[in-house]
């Protein structure tokens, strides 16, 4: 059986955290249900959800996130679901929704949006459970992706040789499937064409009298994966294609301004870059795990001037920042969350101003003083590299100023700034004790 049970309110993103409501004195308790949510809401941060009956005010879940297992008594409830808007600390409520719960049965609440308007997912299964067996739940809940088809077979298995597991649109789910425990592939292929495969992911384990469920949610710029899947069971996790790798935003920002090569390998076995120009962004994959990154001249592999090991994670953006004099380079790895979201400005500062002190960075409102505000937002060595900030959408002063000697090295510079991700790039300047600054990401666009 499969089931299409969509709420659709004028209402957002809600996590779960209830805790139960105990019984009037006397009356007999009303038996109980489990609830998980899942959130799959691309474009919105941290979400709270809060009872309209008994206000609640929980740790928040994040996107690809799901809850752990509530129980609530059989009734009716009805949720506020609130997101906090950039720039504040203060939860804004984004609306209502109202779900019956009803006896036997478990319940997943996958948290979505389509065209803007919020659509959460409530999908129902039984909670009778067969020790013998491992129980699926399949939600579609991307919908940017066209319908799929789901195969859970063991490694061996082709999806041309077998019937899919379900077909599913936007919103459908199918929530009656087992499996016997043992180790399976989650795949998705073309809604009816087994042969051309979306995804297929490492190995899972499927334990005996478990339920699972696997939501498919909207791919997001802080992977490099087009489809991920929310894995609920003994413990939440999140699935990729198994070929999927990683990303590398290369910035070759060496003081004397000369092309650079970048390789991967203790022995230069890969080279990633090719005379990396300076302070130019180059995007390159990069292979997963424990790497050690070097840096040479261009075309000259005798002399190594920068090393670096990062483990490198599969579906992740990294940024590679080199700066420093010539022959005594040295190179940053920073991860880049570079996932839009909605009604943000996301800002982020890379400093590879090295003949410079660390440097204090201001974000400042239109013609604000940077005495009259606390502090900088971030003090950045070289090379250095800030997380992004979500800030409202308008425009703002950038102040640089040198830590030591409190002497403003660049700014106020006016920037506007949209929905979307920026990056600013800190260079040495032409003359001494100087920055030059360098516009990336959402400012060229």
């Amino acid at each position: 059986m499969r089931l299409r049970n969509r709420y659709a309110a004028a209402a957002a993103l809600v996590l779960a955290s209830f805790a139960l409501f105990g019984c009037e004195s006397g009356r007999k308790r009303p038996p109980q249900v489990t609830v998980q949510v899942v959130h799959a809401a691309a474009e919105r941060g941290s979400i709270e959800l809060r009872r309209i009956q008994w206000a609640e005010t929980r740790p928040p879940l994040e996107f690809r996130t799901a809850s752990s297992q509530f129980r609530f008594d059989v009734d009716e409830y009805e949720f506020n679901a609130y997101i906090q808007p950039p720039g504040t600390t203060d939860w804004e409520l984004l609306g209502s929704f109202t779900v019956s719960l009803t006896p036997e049965t478990d319940y997943l609440f996958v948290l979505t949006e389509a065209n803007g308007d919020f659509e959460p997912i409530v999908v129902e299964s039984s909670a009778e459970r067969r020790n013998d067996r491992s129980h699926i739940v399949a939600v579609h809940a991307a919908p940017s992706l066209g319908p799929m088809s789901i195969y859970v077979e063991p490694s061996d298995v082709d999806p041309t040789a077998v019937a899919p597991l379900a077909t599913l649109s936007f919103g459908d789910s199918v929530n009656d499937a087992t499996r016997a425990p043992g180790e399976y592939r989650f795949v998705l292929t073309e809604a009816g064409n087994p042969a051309n495969v979306l995804m297929r992911s490492d190995e899972i384990e499927l334990e005996a009298g478990v339920a699972y469920s696997f939501t498919i949610v909207d791919p997001a710029d802080d992977t490099v994966a087009p489809i991920s899947v929310v894995m609920a069971g003994t413990a939440p996790s999140v699935i990729y294609d198994e070929s999927v790798g990683a990303l590398a935003h290369v910035i070759n920002a060496a003081a004397d301004r000369e092309p650079r090569d970048l390789y991967a390998g203790e022995e230069l076995e890969e080279k990633l870059v090719d005379a990396a120009p300076p302070l130019t962004e180059v995007v390159v994959e990069v292979p997963t795990g424990s790497q050690t990154i070097s840096v040479t001249p261009a075309g000259n592999t005798g002399v190594v001037e920068a090393e670096a090991e990062p483990a490198i994670a599969a579906t992740r953006h990294y940024t590679f920042l080199v700066s420093g004099e010539a022959g005594k380079l040295r190179i940053s790895t920073p991860v880049d969350d570079r996932r839009v979201l909605a009604e943000h400005a996301r800002l982020r500062f890379l400093n590879a101003a090295n003949r410079l002190e660390p440097l204090e960075v201001f974000v400042l409102p239109p013609d604000i003083d940077i005495e009259d505000v606390p502090g900088p937002n971030f003090t950045l060595a070289a090379p250095g590299s800030s997380p992004r900030i979500n800030l409202p959408t308008g425009d703002y002063d950038l102040v640089l100023r040198d830590s030591e000697s409190e002497e403003i090295v660049a700014g106020p510079l006016r920037v506007s700034l949209d929905e979307g991700i920026y990056t600013v790039l800190i260079a040495n300047g032409a003359e001494p004790d100087t920055a030059e600054i360098i516009y990336l990401d959402d400012f060229l666009e």
